[in-house]
């Protein structure tokens, strides 16, 4: 086993190897040396990912090789940035960190908020736009509601419930927009809502923060068809527009607001507005579909 680790530097690890460290019969030291070989070698890792698959449990509660995964999966944007030189002292330092239960209460925020935006993917929990989420067709479940807890992945609860740990009692601007966005991906609008008002309430809010206060406010009026949700989901639109005026986030949810508030015509030019910032993206097809039914 020592020389085939001897090894693994240069080459990849053979199965042999990847069993014995998702068995934990690897040495610290062997181990620290796999953890790095995983996070620089994208075929390895593919490998490690479909053996350890997240399941759905606490984090406090998964297999150690799981949390690892998760660690890894936390250090990989800063090796492919080019950070190779400092990758055992990473892994070193995330090996602790998970076989402590310290990873969630480690990652800032904003690491919790890119994580679960990794985790959706490419699902659309709702129909308004959320900051940083990529493009899909909106999922059925959810065409006349608020999205389910129960359609969502292992992997997105696992991180929602990540960010939870790491960020109870954070009352920053930044802690509470995560947890908003965490509470409206699991459904939970009531809790959503608020949480997002008070990341908002600020003197000078951040426009992100405001265009997905927007959604949730959206999200909120699909379930119970609330006209003064649209009216409130207009103006929080309005104040991140305000904010920054080249946001496609809040453009686009502008926008929507003013077609379901039954405004054809301010509807038609917010369509417009967005498709003057965005003409290629799929959110943009959508927004032609949108602006075609309001004329």
């Amino acid at each position: 086993m020592a020389e085939v680790m001897k090894q693994s530097a240069g080459h990849c690890p053979d199965l042999e190897t990847i069993a014995a460290y998702l068995d934990g019969r690897l040495t610290d030291r062997e181990r620290v040396g796999v953890t790095a070989h995983l996070a620089d070698c994208e075929d390895c890792y593919a490998l490690f990912s479909e053996s350890a698959r997240v399941v759905d449990e606490p984090i406090d509660v998964l297999p150690w090789y799981v949390r690892l995964k998760l660690a890894i999966e936390a250090m990989r944007p800063v090796v492919v940035a080019g950070w190779t030189g400092t990758v055992l002292a990473t892994a070193a330092a995330l090996t602790m960190f998970v076989q402590t239960g310290q990873l969630a209460r480690w990652r800032s925020p904003d690491s919790n908020l890119q994580a679960l935006v990794a985790a959706v993917g490419t699902d659309r929990p709702i129909e308004a736009r959320l900051s940083g989420f990529a493009f899909a067709p909106l999922r059925g479940t959810v065409r006349s509601g608020a999205p389910s807890a129960a359609s969502l992945s292992p992997e997105v609860r696992i991180a929602i419930a990540q960010s939870e740990k790491a960020l109870a009692g954070m009352g920053t601007p930044e802690a509470l927009h995560t947890l908003g966005v965490g509470s409206l991906l699991l459904g939970d609008l009531d809790r959503a809502i608020p949480t997002l008002e008070r990341a908002v309430d600020q003197p000078a809010p951040d426009a992100r923060f405001l265009s997905d206060l927007s959604a949730a406010y959206l999200a909120r009026a699909t379930r119970d068809n609330g006209h003064q949700d649209l009216t409130k989901a207009l103006a929080a639109a309005d104040r991140a527009v305000a904010a920054n005026a080249g946001l496609s986030d809040a453009l686009f949810n502008r926008a929507l607001a003013l077609e379901r508030l039954s405004l054809p015509d301010e509807a038609r030019a917010a369509w417009s507005d967005y498709l003057r910032v965005d003409d290629r993206s799929g959110w943009a097809d959508e927004a032609r579909i949108h602006l075609n039914a309001v004329q």
